[in-house]
């Protein structure tokens, strides 16, 4: 019965899809198992190299005191005490300006993108407004004021690091004040600030990161340019670039920010804002460049693992209407080593990619596989045509698959008119078959084609 009764073959080679199903399900495990792995490298590659890169400022914070009326601990009378405040300030105009030179850094064969970011920032503080603070009776502290200039791993900064205050240098220490914005950075202690009067700020410092830059948005009137060889990069962040240029030999970008844009007070004191609701808008304004690596081959592998099963259907499909058209019957452990081959071949995929070129890693793959199924299919049916038919059928399909990877894009489109091109193929090859008359071989004496 099973061998002559094409409805119990096609129940048999629905359950051979199933188990087909296991080790497509290894192959998976082992391509996220790698792609962790890469993850792991590139994260202990920024530990010693710098992170992700985010600088915020510069900020100003000025110190003040005020005296306020309060019961005696005795109960009798008042008493005159001191607070003290900080009033943060930004710049009413930042200019950043930053070059990257990119480097690929990798441990065996995983990979991951690095550079070396150039960073000038230049512009000005107005003159403070002290009624910000709310208070009459305040009295600042303007040789106290603090300059600091967040940036998101310090251990990325390079030597060279330049701050110059109103045209004078100035001397840059570890860490920055309680300003809200930034937990981590560089400042300048005791700048020379006067009431009233506007300043002006120059940093200049080298910059080394993993992946992206970001710049916070943090003047008024915040300008950022941007320039690298890297050909790929992903603009991201609180705003596009207002304008941009993308080619072999890199890009260039600019953005411009407005203080309505950022989402943040130019002026508060400090303790009056939320500090996680005020970083968190601080971070989400901020602008920048992720450096993107086009040709990632654990994506490219992932995305083909999911056509893996419709792939494998319409290769058995392929192989049942050829031998319900043949004179010989086809057991379903055969049909079970060609769903075999087809499901190595995404982990010999995977495992070329991480040593040459994703190209060279899918042409070697599918070469392998498609001369493998086109050997074992000919001896199956003991025929060469029918061997050369299904690799001409596989080296379709393997083509059809590498244009869906290619086309990011257009994948959907691409991947809906050729499946429906496949299906409007086989409904014309099979649109005058009686399936109720239609019966297999029988598994007599095999005969060769002429």
């Amino acid at each position: 019965m099973l061998q002559r009764s094409v409805l119990a073959r096609m129940v048999v080679m629905g359950l051979l899809l199933v188990v087909l199903m296991v080790p497509l399900g290894m192959t998976r495990g082992v391509i996220a198992e790698r792609a962790a792995r890469r993850d792991d490298v590139a994260g202990e590659i920024s530990r010693t190299w710098g992170d992700r890169q985010l600088v915020t400022g510069p900020i100003l914070s000025v110190p003040y005191r005020y005296v306020v009326r309060e019961a005696a601990e005795d109960g009798r009378g008042v008493r005159e005490v001191v607070r003290t405040g900080r009033l943060v300030v930004l710049p009413a105009s930042l200019e950043a300006t930053g070059r990257l030179d990119p480097e690929i850094r990798a441990r065996g064969p995983f990979s991951t993108i690095v550079y070396t970011a150039h960073v000038t920032l230049r512009g000005r503080f107005s003159a403070v407004d002290e009624s910000v603070v709310g208070r009459p009776d305040v009295t600042f502290a303007w040789d106290e004021a603090t300059l600091s200039l967040g940036v998101g791993d310090p251990r990325g900064i390079a030597t060279g690091l330049r701050v110059g205050w109103n045209g004078r240098p100035m001397q840059v220490v570890p860490g920055v004040d309680d300003v809200g914005l930034a937990t981590s950075g560089v400042s300048v202690r005791h700048v020379a600030l006067a009431s009233g009067q506007p300043s002006t700020f120059d940093v200049a410092l080298a910059l080394r990161g993993t992946r992206s830059l970001a710049v916070v948005p943090a003047g008024n009137e915040t300008t950022l340019s941007l320039t690298s060889s890297w050909p790929h990069p992903g603009f991201a962040g609180g705003q596009l670039p207002v304008s941009h240029r993308v080619g072999s030999d890199g890009f260039e970008a600019r953005w411009q920010s407005g203080w309505f844009a950022r989402g943040f007070p130019a002026a508060w004191v400090r303790g009056a804002e939320d500090d996680r609701a005020l970083k968190a808008r601080a971070d989400a304004s901020a602008i920048g460049v992720d450096l993107v690596q086009p040709v990632d081959v654990y994506q490219q592998a992932e995305r083909a693992v999911k056509y893996a099963a419709l792939f494998i259907v319409l290769t058995l499909a392929v192989a049942f209407l050829r031998e319900i058209t043949s004179r010989l019957a086809v057991h379903p452990v055969q049909y079970l080593f060609i769903g075999f081959g087809l499901c190595l071949f995404y982990l010999l995929l995977v495992s070329l990619a991480e040593h040459v070129r994703f190209v060279v890693a899918y042409l070697v793959a599918s070469s392998a596989t498609v001369l493998l199924l086109a050997w074992y299919w000919s001896g199956v049916l003991r025929s060469w045509r029918a061997g050369v038919s299904m690799g001409l059928a596989l080296t379709g399909l393997y083509g059809y698959l590498y244009l869906l990877l290619r086309l990011e894009d257009l994948a959907l489109v691409a991947g809906a008119t050729g499946l429906f091109v496949m299906l409007a193929v086989i409904m014309a090859m099979t649109r005058h078959v009686d399936w109720f008359s239609l019966r297999i071989a029988d598994a007599a004496p095999w005969t060769r084609e002429s």
